[in-house]
């Protein structure tokens, strides 16, 4: 069976759309993948190939097959059926040699003991029918109830700069704040229309960071399709604190 992907959004939405059709495709082996026609934003080529570019080369294994939606990224992450989910993602979604690399260099780079840090991501507004604002002193005060005696670092990541901002200013437990260098396409709007991502060493990057934080001892986040994929690489809820705010635009299946 050949998967093919049409859609050109943002990265790791097109990921929650492959990962969709295959789970929901019938047939039997998944023989080829092509996302030739995808990820327009974030390549340089217009025929490279990102899955097979920054994803190990899978099995082709069909595993089980059930009704997923893709609003799960917006859903309560404690209700998804991870025991359903992870036989397709730690096959078909494995990320490569090289951005793991890159997520160990990141670590090195920053002083990230992954065992004694706690990561907060957190996706800007400016997508708010998808995203919307979140309570920033809910953030902070769950932060502030870290032990310090438990962690050497507060690894922070958004892609709004005030919203991470007024999360540091915030925060008053004495654990050291690290926060990752992006390409700065990162913190602009619709910046990913404009190609902000499409270079080799951007993309590897904001990966490498997605990995770095699924990999911390505690993860905080709000909702969206890279909180999502925070989930699917960590493999597990525990250790998650999910700042969870129903969209407008649809209706939560999974639980309220």
């Amino acid at each position: 069976m050949d998967i093919t992907l049409g859609e050109d959004n943002g990265f790791f939405s097109n990921c929650t759309v492959l990962l969709m059709r295959m789970i929901l495709a019938g047939g039997t082996e998944i023989t080829s993948i092509d996302t030739t026609r995808s990820f327009s934003f974030y390549k340089e080529d217009p025929e490279e190939d990102v899955y097979a570019t920054f994803f190990k080369p899978f099995s082709g294994r069909r595993y089980e097959t059930f009704p997923m939606h893709f609003f799960w990224c917006h859903e309560r992450y404690s209700n998804l059926p991870l025991e359903k989910l992870l036989p397709w993602t730690n096959d078909y979604f494995q990320l490569s040699d090289e951005v793991l690399l890159a997520s160990k260099d990141l670590a090195t780079q920053y002083a990230i003991d992954t065992n004694r840090t706690a990561a907060v991501f957190l996706r800007g507004g400016d997508k708010v029918t998808e995203v919307p604002p979140i309570d920033i002193q809910e953030v902070a005060q769950t932060v502030n109830k870290l032990n310090p005696a438990d962690f050497s670092s507060l690894l922070i990541q958004s892609n709004d700069l005030s919203l991470r901002s007024a999360l540091i200013e915030l925060i008053t437990v004495p654990i050291r704040i690290v926060t990752i260098d992006e390409d700065p396409g990162v913190y602009s709007y619709k910046s990913h229309l404009l190609n902000a991502m499409n270079s080799h060493q951007s993309r590897t990057q904001f990966l490498a960071i997605v990995h770095l934080i699924s990999q911390c001892k505690e993860v905080m986040l709000n909702s969206g399709n890279v909180s999502f994929w925070i989930v699917l690489f960590r493999g597990s809820m525990e250790g998650v604190t999910h700042f969870f705010v129903p969209p407008t635009f649809y209706t939560p299946t999974l639980g309220s």
